[in-house]
Parts: structure tokens; sequence; C-alpha cells
């Protein structure tokens, strides 16, 4: 037999598990960057879902340049032609019907404008929706007619079934509703 004292085994003579991996500094900033792109891309997904897909929000401001008007620069040498013209005074035996009358000199109300809506149907919706817009019309909304109340939050995927109102004259403060299926589907 063996000579050599047997000895029992022992817990401490397995050898231990490796360590676990540790993490580097590489490896920690590779998870932040990740989480942190997730969260902005959830941020992102949230305010599409949310956007109506209007670029119009109501808060259109109408911006008019000032005229540039330069004052024409003073002779410095008088000229003996130039008088200075005096206004005549009013005579007494001007006739009335040359005379303001106060009605006259009254703002007359601004007629009611009208603007010309095409007929959009089955044309794409952001074409739509532009086209309109260079017609006048800027309070422009859309609705998913399936009933699944989808968002149209890429108007390019979207085509036009019906409109609200009709093509035609209307007033260009009127809201302009456009119903819409996505491009891959039929109108109901």
């Amino acid at each position: 037999m063996n000579d050599l004292p047997q000895q029992p085994p022992s817990p401490s003579w397995a050898t231990p598990p490796p360590p676990p991996p540790r993490k580097t500094r590489k490896r920690k900033a590779l998870i932040a960057a990740a989480v942190t792109f997730g969260a902005l891309l959830a941020i992102g997904v949230i305010g599409a879902i949310a956007d109506d897909g209007d670029a119009d929000d109501g808060k259109t401001v109408d911006r008019v340049a000032a005229p540039t008007t330069t004052a024409p620069e003073p002779s410095h040498t008088p000229t003996p032609d130039a008088t200075p013209a005096t206004p005549e005074p009013a005579t007494e035996d001007a006739t009335p019907s040359e005379r303001p009358t106060p009605e006259a000199t009254r703002e007359k109300p601004e007629e009611a404008k009208t603007a010309l809506l095409p007929d959009f149907v089955g044309k794409q919706l952001q074409a739509a929706q532009d086209a309109a817009q260079e017609a006048g019309f800027s309070n422009l909304t859309s609705h998913d007619v399936t009933g699944e109340n989808r968002f149209q939050v890429y108007d390019r995927n979207w085509h036009i079934c019906s409109q609200t109102p009709d093509p035609g004259a209307h007033a260009p403060d009127s809201q302009v509703d456009f119903g819409v299926v996505k491009n891959n589907e039929t109108c109901p």
C-alpha cells in the first residue's frame, strides 16, 4: 500500500472559484452612455406621440419689415427760385360736395375676406397641409378615419379621405379638418 498518509478532503483544499469579472471604467462609461441615450430616445418618442404633427401651434407671428427711408440731405446753398409754399386759406364758397363729410372720413368696416380652399381628397397629408397654408388657411387639423385614433406623427405616411369644410371659398381662419388613413390603407 501507500506509505503516505491519507488526508481527508477539506473545503480548504478545493480551489476557490474565479473572482467575478471586474467592471472597468470603460465599461461603466459605456453603460452610462447607453442609459442616457435610452432616456433621451424615450423622451423623444413620448414627445412625438404627444405632438399632433401640426407645425402651426397658434403661435404664428406675422413680421412686417419696417420701411427704410432716408432723409434727403439739405442743400447748403439756397436756390433763388425756392420759395416756401404757403397754404391758401379755405374759402367759404366751396361747394358741399367738395367738403369731406363725417361719414366719408370714418373708416369703413373691412369686408369679410375669403380664400379658396382646394379639394385635397386623395392627396398626401403633408402636401395638402402645405398647399392649404399657401392658400391662406392656418388652422389645420387631421384625424384617423378608421376609428383607431392613431396620431399622425409623420404626415407623409398618411393620405386624405375627406376634408371639412368642402372645397370652395371660406374664411381663412376656418378650421380645416382632414380625415386620413395610412398610405398603404384604403379609405373606408
